[in-house]
């Protein structure tokens, strides 16, 4: 199996009842996994864990990444962004500008539209 990726392949992966490869993600509160193909969460213990193949590894590498370039804009309740001079003292989304709000705002809606909500 050839590595697309510069982590380390697992032995084994996290997969939705659809079977693609599940992103992990802590944008949901106590849903650590999502399936971008169709949109259901998973906490970290639900999901079924299959051997990994290639194939699988390499589906995995392109829906985290899609995943990360849609959330890129994203402020998750209760989180803290680097770099920001603000977020030592408080959560960034009780500081955020209109801007980021609405690019916010643009991210989750770009998300719900992918996975069909």
């Amino acid at each position: 199996m050839t590595d697309t990726d510069v982590r380390k392949v697992p032995t084994t992966i996290a997969v939705c009842s659809c079977g693609a490869p599940l992103v992990m993600t802590f944008v949901f509160s106590y849903n650590e996994f999502i399936c971008l193909e169709d949109g259901r969460l998973y906490e970290f213990l639900d999901p079924d864990r299959v051997n990994v193949t290639e194939e699988l590894w390499t589906r995995f590498v392109e829906l985290e990444a899609e995943f990360r370039e849609i959330m890129r804009d994203a402020i998750v309740k209760d989180s803290r962004h680097e770099g920001c001079d603000k977020c030592r003292r408080e959560d960034h989304h009780l500081h955020a500008t209109p801007e980021q709000q609405r690019a916010s705002d643009a991210a989750f809606s770009a998300l719900h539209k992918r996975v069909g909500r």
